[in-house]
């Protein structure tokens, strides 16, 4: 009995290792109210900044690489956590998008997107209202073309009934006699 109580003294004085544990922190150089762009509902991102630095649930997250850390404070030393504490929507997003974000740049860049956009359309419009303008010139054109024959058909069958008379030759003109055309029956 003696060597059982001497034993479990040991064992409460003598230290036993125990896990380690290793937590990794970066501190960067925020300022103490970051200025910070909504990019959607309950998340912003730091803008101008040359990290990744999001806000989002009450907590600064920042993407370095694959890495992923967290900080209460903007001050504050960031500390690693894995990716599946991290909120979803901010693993989602792709990598570098939001490094050195500039709002004012992505809103001109949106209107001057919107503009090209308009201006396709208005494009488009013009090319099909052209369209349907040749298209309509063309069936006026056929239309005056089918006018045209049917008025030169009716002058031929006048022609025919009148004998000629109707229209008189010109002067110097034979009308049949050998030749082919105007001079051409001189010897």
């Amino acid at each position: 009995m003696r060597k059982i109580l001497l034993a479990t003294l040991l064992l409460a004085v003598v230290p036993v290792a125990a896990p380690a544990q290793v937590q990794v922190q970066i501190q960067i150089p925020l300022p103490v109210a970051p200025p910070l762009v909504a990019i959607r509902p309950g998340v912003e991102v730091v803008e101008g900044f040359g990290d990744e630095v999001f806000f989002q649930g009450g907590w600064f997250w920042l993407r370095r690489g694959p890495a992923w850390y967290r900080s209460r404070e903007p001050r504050v030393a960031f500390v690693a956590v894995q990716p599946r504490y991290v909120p979803v929507y901010l693993r989602q997003l792709p990598p570098g998008r939001y490094r050195m974000y500039r709002a004012e740049e992505r809103a001109e860049r949106r209107e001057w997107h919107a503009r090209e956009r308009h201006e396709r359309r208005m494009e488009k419009i013009e090319r099909k209202e052209w369209r349907e303008r040749e298209r309509e010139g063309r069936k006026e054109w056929r239309e005056r073309q089918r006018e045209e024959r049917k008025d030169w058909g009716e002058r031929e069958r006048e022609d025919r009934r009148d004998g000629g008379r109707r229209h008189p030759v010109p002067a110097g003109e034979d009308r049949g006699e050998g030749g082919h055309g105007r001079g051409h029956d001189r010897d």
